[in-house]
């Protein structure tokens, strides 16, 4: 009995002994995770807080998609993209997965099968086909090395440099290129899809487009035509994602977290028709080279409303390739940026402005005297110093006599010439809304004070002294095919927004500047230049003009 009772005591004592331990050394595991946490919230806040903060929040743009741009089809309900955005792949090599030199060289030179690896060179400008020849044949030599060097820096690259998982290759290469890369399983080699921005139409309307270029910062930024003018529309507004972000890269929505969506850039709408455009570009290079033309350019423009349907400028280049060109003039618009010494085809809206102050009538007789002395330094005279003798005003401009276009102007008067020059718009820009535009030049008719025709005042009556640009002249030629009324251009007729909102821009009248029996009287004399003058080209069969 008492030996029974002694087990179950020491029994129980070992019990109570464990128990002491085990407490004891919960004790102290807690007073050391205690002082560990003190150590890490108190001592070592500041530190373990930057760590986690540098470690786990996230902060990223989100970028927009850029708008389209449309041209008229053939129905104008049809629309044409002829600026909008493509998938293209960035090529890159993780030099950490290349173990030799002979793997390198491998790799690199299989890439260099499907795609070269240079970059596009800018052409020179070449005044003959031999020197032509021989531009392409030293560009192919000089792209042949090049190609070569390039090459053997990446290998040499890839084989030295172990631990650079990005080496760029090549940006923008099309996607069936890629894809075979990605067949081929190369060794280092890597693929990424980029957006870039894509022109389908190539050089269809470069300088009406412009091009989406990069700012210093890296930013796409667009350049030039509607890409610069429209930038902002186009471009759209970027968003942001701000939060935490898990140990494996993905973003844990939280409390603290934000998000704001990207805006989606708008689309802009042409008035310009595609198939006008195609063909008028077409005949206007086919002439510049005919008459071996440095420069031409062309506006096709509803009189009646202002919008245009064609506008061309020659030489242009092709958006996508914007780089390349041989000159940055390129880029502009010539229709809207490059005024020009008018010439004999202002005759006729100066005879207009004398016809609406009742100073003479389409057959007020002139007589010809060959040339005018004493307005400027040198003798006014006729092109190719011809004398037409006794001739009316409608002769005046069948025949384009710059001595007629002097005594129209003094019957006019100078306040009321520089008056109806003005009421045309030329001196001040038409506002098309692309960039680049410049307003041309007006200023000599304002260098004397005197209501007298002197030299400039004169000379301007026939186009000389004073410039405009094409889409100015075209203006002013419809303010007389539209009843005297002066047709504010545009050539953007609608901004779509991704919310569904559309902003709509339509025909806009500036002024009426002339009676409609001025115009009556003024087309019946621009019908006999056709007919019988200087103008029988403009004739076409079955048409009125």
């Amino acid at each position: 009995m008492a030996r029974s009772e002694y087990r179950k005591k020491k029994k129980k004592d070992y019990l109570v002994f464990r128990l002491r331990l085990l407490s004891g050394v919960l004790i102290l595991v807690g007073l050391a995770i205690i002082g560990r946490l003190f150590v890490l919230m108190v001592i070592k806040h500041d530190f373990y807080a930057a760590l986690a903060k540098g470690s786990h929040e996230v902060y990223s743009k989100l970028v927009p998609q850029r708008g389209s741009i449309y041209m008229e089809g053939a129905d104008s309900s049809e629309n044409h993209a002829v600026a909008l955005n493509k998938d293209y792949f960035l090529v890159f090599a993780n030099s950490e997965r290349i173990n030799n030199r002979s793997q390198a060289e491998t790799s690199i030179n299989k890439v260099s099968q499907l795609i070269s690896l240079s970059k596009p060179q800018r052409k020179q400008q070449t005044s003959t086909l031999k020197q032509k020849e021989q531009q392409e044949s030293q560009t192919q030599t000089e792209r042949q090395h090049k190609e070569k060097e390039i090459k053997q820096n990446l290998i040499d690259t890839l084989a030295n440099k172990k631990d650079d998982p990005y080496i760029p290759i090549k940006k923008k290469v099309p996607i069936e290129k890629a894809k075979q890369m990605k067949e081929k399983q190369l060794t280092g080699i890597n693929t990424v899809r980029r957006s870039y921005r894509y022109y389908p139409e190539a050089k269809f309307a470069g300088p009406v487009l412009g091009f989406v270029g990069k700012t210093e910062a890296g930013e796409k930024k667009g350049r030039y035509g509607a890409e610069g003018y429209w930038d902002s529309k186009l471009a759209g507004k970027g968003g942001f994602l701000e939060g935490v972000k898990s140990a494996s890269g993905f973003w844990i929505p939280t409390v603290s977290s934000e998000i704001q969506q990207p805006e989606d850039g708008a689309d802009i709408y042409l008035t310009i028709d595609r198939a006008i455009q195609y063909k008028a570009c077409q005949r206007l290079e086919q002439a510049r080279k005919r008459y071996k033309a440095e420069k031409a350019s062309l506006v096709v423009m509803d009189p009646k409303t202002g919008a245009v349907k064609a506008m061309c400028s020659k030489p242009d280049f092709n958006p996508n390739k914007y780089q390349e060109v041989d000159s940055i003039n390129r880029y502009n618009n010539s229709t809207i940026y490059t005024p020009y010494e008018v010439g004999s085809i202002f005759k006729s809206l100066v005879m207009a402005s004398a016809l609406e102050e009742d100073v003479l009538e389409p057959d007020t007789p002139f007589k010809d005297p060959g040339q005018i002395k004493g307005i400027c330094s040198t003798p006014i005279r006729n092109s190719r110093e011809k004398v037409y003798d006794k001739t009316d005003m409608t002769g005046v401009l069948e025949k384009s006599i710059n001595t007629g276009m002097v005594q129209v102007a003094k019957e006019l008067g100078k306040e009321d010439l520089v008056h109806y020059i003005e009421q045309f718009g030329f001196g001040t820009k038409t506002g098309i809304r692309l960039n680049q535009e410049r307003a041309g030049d007006i200023s000599s008719l304002y260098k004397s004070d005197s209501d007298k025709i002197g030299c400039y005042a004169a000379t301007a009556s026939f186009g000389q002294g004073i410039t405009a640009t094409p889409i100015q002249m075209a203006a002013a030629y419809s303010a007389l095919a539209n009843k005297g009324k002066l047709p504010r251009p545009y050539v953007v007729k609608k901004v779509k927004y991704e919310n569904g909102n559309v902003e709509t821009r339509g025909p806009k009248t500036i002024r009426k500047i002339f009676r409609d029996e001025t115009i009556s009287l003024i087309k019946g004399m621009l019908t006999s230049v056709v007919k019988k003058g200087h103008a029988k080209t403009a004739g076409h069969k079955g048409y009125y003009v």
